[in-house]
């Protein structure tokens, strides 16, 4: 039972950031490793609230634990290294945020118990066997994104009921069944008199010929996909584009919360509500 609690504990809180150096602790101590795949800066408050809710177990960083933590600083193509890197470590387990991290993961260890994050469908992913018997050394919590897009949708639609014309901003290299999402969210914003539009940015240098796209669209609101990239280290230069072009946003961010804010200069409200509750596997 101890051991559920712990590894519901990784899934459920975010992440905390190593303290002390290792080489002053006694040995023994459990490592848990961490896979990020933004940078320091935008995982800081994921890593904090983690190390927070670890503490209040009695799981202390530098005192009875050691989380080490690995950051793809927004290249996926750093995932498969830094896998094996926090592998060779030894970890009690390792814990991770969506479904490339969680595909390196397995690729490096089938021994190491593994937790993530924001993964549709790990069942098709073929990461678990079903939601109640995980199997393997993997559990965690699924975010439902598909399902959700629409409620986003709607969301827009209830903050701003004029609403026309919207972009749906993705990373078309992170969902693989991606034009199926898409298809959803169309049909879902055509019942709300929406016309959408699809975006794709797959690297930083994309963001522009994106951007260009939503202007001559001439798009009221963007939905983006929560990504390291889109949600994490190029977040802040997304948000002045819309904040520029007085749009809205409706950003899935992570620990089960949506963020909706109005991005008109002269309108500052902004809004914020709890998502429905990821579906959650624990190991039997």
């Amino acid at each position: 039972m101890r051991r559920r609690r712990f590894l519901a504990t990784l899934g459920g809180a975010a992440f905390a950031a190593p303290l002390s150096p290792v080489a002053q602790l006694p040995a023994g101590i459990p490592r848990i490793g961490v896979l990020m795949g933004a940078d320091p800066s935008d995982e800081a408050t994921k890593l904090e609230a983690f190390r927070g809710a670890l503490e209040k177990l009695g799981y202390i960083d530098g005192q009875t634990i050691v989380i080490e933590v690995r950051y793809a600083m927004g290249r996926p193509d750093r995932f498969s290294s830094l896998a094996h890197e926090l592998v060779e470590l030894a970890p009690s387990v390792i814990v991770c945020v969506g479904r490339r991290e969680t595909t390196a993961l397995l690729a490096a260890t089938r021994k190491v118990p593994v937790v993530f994050m924001q993964v549709n469908d790990p069942i098709e992913q073929g990461f678990v066997a079903s939601l109640a018997q995980p199997g393997g050394n993997t559990t965690g919590f699924t975010q439902m994104s598909a399902e959700l897009d629409p409620k986003r949708l709607q969301l827009l639609h209830d903050i701003a009921p004029s609403l026309s014309r919207a972009t749906f901003l993705v990373n078309p290299h992170l969902t693989p069944a991606l034009h199926g999402r898409f298809a959803q969210a169309e049909a879902a914003a055509k019942s709300l008199g929406i016309a959408l539009l699809r975006v794709d940015a797959a690297t930083p240098a994309d963001l522009n010929a994106a951007f260009s796209s939503i202007e001559v669209s001439s798009s009221e609101a963007l939905l983006i996909q929560n990504d390291p990239m889109l949600t994490g280290t190029e977040f802040s230069r997304i948000l002045e584009f819309a904040l520029a072009h007085r749009c809205r946003r409706s950003s899935r961010l992570t620990h089960g919360v949506f963020r909706l804010a109005s991005c008109s200069a002269t309108d500052p409200t902004s809004w914020r509500m709890r998502g429905w509750p990821p579906v959650m596997s624990t190991r039997s």
